[in-house]
């Protein structure tokens, strides 16, 4: 790295004064600094004996036309050469004719035999290819592709410009568009490089956006091979003022100086100034020694703004090493940067969250944290992730503050810790939480509603079958002897050991609460009764038909029990039972009759019900 005190030394050598003038974006050369010192060419390198060229090839004279080349208007004019618009006849196309201006010496020829070879050496979609390298009164003349479109330094300062219409960044806005372009000249630098040539001389006005958004990297003039500087005593110094970087005011270059040029350039299309300024030319190359790595603002996004600021590292070795690693960061960030108007739209409604109210603040937040996730999924962004957080610690709070702990746990989840403000939010809905499950776990247990249809259906089962034993047992007692009794407490215990078993047997779908365990325990209680009273029955040798109206007696508390706890209907077979029951005391002679008339009754109303049931289940 050299010094303001080598810079005076070579401005001494060079007889320049230091208060000389020239435009900084002007390629300097060795023809500039002879014009500056009014003296010969520094360090000039041996000329190319122009004989040499190869042949034969057409002569191409400004005042008339060649047998294929024929010259037309001037199209641009550089520091060193004019070019024109030639149409070239062979092959029916306008081509691009670069001749050296009147008077050029002959490191200009030099220089332009370099840019041809040069040029001619690399193959790219991104650079211009050379057609042809002739002679013109023993000059030499470079034919190559016409390139039709406009210069990015004329772009640059226009994002309204027509050109960019064309490009396929049209719908993009400038930022993405100057980036995408820095990319595409990565590309071609990137390949010169694998080439070992460095190109010395990056600008806006050397890159030239093609009519339908071609990039191509321009004006090789100055190119060289980077191997061949590395050996040389004292290279000159080439380039333009306003973008070289520090060890190119000493002559030296390597392809981490092309990438230093691309950062310059992109600071010029972020800020519209160029990197290096001053009133001299003595100022600039003396501001450049001392110049360090760009900064920015909030202006330009965080992630571009620390690309460029690497890439304008004053210290080689802290730049990116290759145009091919400058050019992975800039696509990077390209795709970065609709993550980051994510985050940003995110992060304006958590703002916006701030003032909503009522239903409005979680959707405002929910549709925030979303957006955060979406660009965690492909980008592990600090913003994105210290969003999420916010997002979660308001969600969760949001969301106990309305009681729902299962919600609030989800976001909870995000954070690993529960943030101390949350704790006894946390712990007081738990507790609210616990309370409410244990009140509805109690309403549950007493609800008739829970299976319902399963108890329902075992209950009319069961009833059926039980006034089916009635009907029998009755029949049996009109017929007289031990008979009626035999049925009666042989039907009973069976009846009562079925009752138990199925209880088991389907004890999930019976027992799962409180009310259906009760009902159950009335009908194992009733069933067990009726079998005990009969053998009681028996035991005090009470005839049977006694009996019978005992059961009545029974199944009219029970039903009516029943009919409380489990379905109104059931009331029907209480009055039913208590009416036989009355029956029968009046009609004593007929209480066979009378227990078996109610027995067929009830199993037309259990049927009944039992048929509506199972279209409308309680």
């Amino acid at each position: 790295m050299g010094s303001t005190e080598s810079l005076d030394t070579m401005y001494a050598e060079l007889g320049v004064d230091t208060d000389a003038v020239i435009s900084l974006e002007e390629t300097l050369s060795h023809r500039t600094w002879s014009t500056l010192g009014g003296g010969p060419e520094p360090h000039r390198p041996p000329s190319i004996d122009l004989e040499d060229l190869p042949g034969p090839l057409e002569r191409i004279r400004g005042d008339q036309t060649s047998e294929d080349v024929e010259l037309r208007e001037e199209i641009g004019r550089g520091a060193m050469g004019v070019v024109h618009l030639a149409l070239q006849h062979s092959l029916g196309r306008e081509v691009a004719v670069k001749r050296l201006k009147k008077g050029s010496a002959a490191n200009s020829a030099t220089a332009l035999i370099n840019e041809a070879r040069i040029t001619g050496l690399l193959e790219h979609p991104n650079i211009p290819p050379v057609h042809l390298l002739c002679r013109d009164d023993g000059l030499p003349v470079l034919v190559m592709k016409r390139i039709e479109g406009e210069p990015w330094s004329d772009l640059m300062k226009d994002p309204n410009h027509a050109a960019w219409s064309r490009t396929r960044w049209a719908a993009d806005d400038p930022l993405v568009r100057n980036v995408s372009v820095a990319e595409l000249v990565c590309d071609a630098l990137a390949y010169a490089h694998s080439k070992g040539v460095v190109h010395r001389d990056i600008k806006p006005a050397n890159v030239m956006i093609g009519a339908f958004g071609e990039v191509y990297l321009l004006d090789w003039g100055m190119a060289v091979r980077f191997e061949a500087l590395r050996v040389a005593e004292k290279p000159p110094v080439v380039g333009t003022p306003a973008y070289m970087c520090p060890e190119m005011v000493d002559g030296r270059a390597d392809p981490r100086s092309d990438v230093y040029l691309v950062g310059a350039v992109l600071h010029q299309a972020m800020t519209g100034k160029t990197l290096h300024t001053g009133k001299t030319l003595y100022q600039c190359l003396a501001s450049i020694y001392s110049a360090g790595s760009p900064s920015y603002g909030p202006e330009l996004p965080t992630e571009l703004a620390a690309i460029i600021s690497r890439a304008c590292s004053p210290m080689p070795d802290d730049r990116f090493q290759e145009a091919s690693g400058l050019r992975r960061a800039l696509r990077a960030y390209r795709q970065h940067r609709a993550a980051e108007l994510i985050i940003r739209e995110s992060e304006q409604r958590v703002l916006e969250a701030q003032d909503a109210g009522g239903d409005e603040d979680g959707r405002l937040l929910t549709e925030a944290r979303f957006g955060f996730l979406q660009v965690l999924r492909d980008w592990e962004a600090p913003a994105a992730r210290r969003g999420l957080l916010t997002c979660s610690v308001a969600l969760a709070e949001w969301e106990l503050d309305r009681g729902n702990l299962m919600s609030a746990k989800r976001y909870l989840e995000d954070l690993g810790e529960i943030p101390d403000n949350l704790k006894s939010k946390v712990m007081a809905v738990q507790a609210s939480h616990a309370k409410n499950t244990a009140l509805h776990a109690r309403a549950r247990d007493l609800d008739p509603a829970v299976a319902a249809d399963h108890r329902l259906r075992y209950m009319a089962v069961l009833a059926l079958a039980m006034l089916a034993l009635a009907m029998v047992v009755s029949w049996s007692a009109e017929q007289g002897g031990d008979n009626g009794y035999r049925v009666a407490i042989w039907g009973s215990g069976n009846a009562a050991l079925m009752t138990l078993m199925s209880m088991v047997l389907f004890r999930e779908r019976l027992f799962v609460s409180a009310y259906n365990r009760q009902s159950m325990s009335l009908v194992v209680l009733a069933s067990c009764g009726i079998f005990l009273s009969r053998v009681l029955m028996q035991r005090l040798e009470v005839p049977v038909t006694h009996a019978l109206v005992a059961d009545l007696v029974l199944l009219s508390g029970v039903a009516g029990a029943a009919g409380i706890t489990m379905a109104p209907w059931i009331f029907w077979l209480s009055g039913l039972a208590a009416s036989a029951v009355i029956a029968a005391a009046l009609m004593p002679t007929s209480i066979p009759i009378i227990v078996g008339g109610s027995a067929a009754l009830g199993c037309g109303i259990v049927g009944w019900f039992m048929w509506g049931a199972s279209r409308d289940p309680v």
